[in-house]
């Protein structure tokens, strides 16, 4: 699925930032556009994992009633 494609690279891109903060190697200035886009992309992931929650949820919902069909899940924002 595209969205968890997504998901991953702005993880891995989050990671990435983390690591670079953490250096203490980037301007004040570097570090702060760093850090914007982090929670950007933080605030995205979050999102995403709230969502497949969710339908997680629906999904052991269902099986607790002995459905065996899933509810179709629409994810808002992914």
């Amino acid at each position: 699925m595209e969205k968890f494609k997504d998901f991953e690279s702005d993880l891995k891109s989050l990671d990435e930032i983390v690591m670079a903060l953490e250096s203490g190697e980037l301007s004040l200035s570097d570090a702060l556009v760093a850090f914007e886009k982090g929670i950007g992309l933080f605030n995205k992931c979050h999102n995403t994992l709230e969502n497949v929650e969710k339908q997680v949820k629906i999904l052991v919902d269902n099986i607790e009633k002995g459905e065996k069909i899933a509810e179709p899940f629409e994810p808002n924002g992914v």
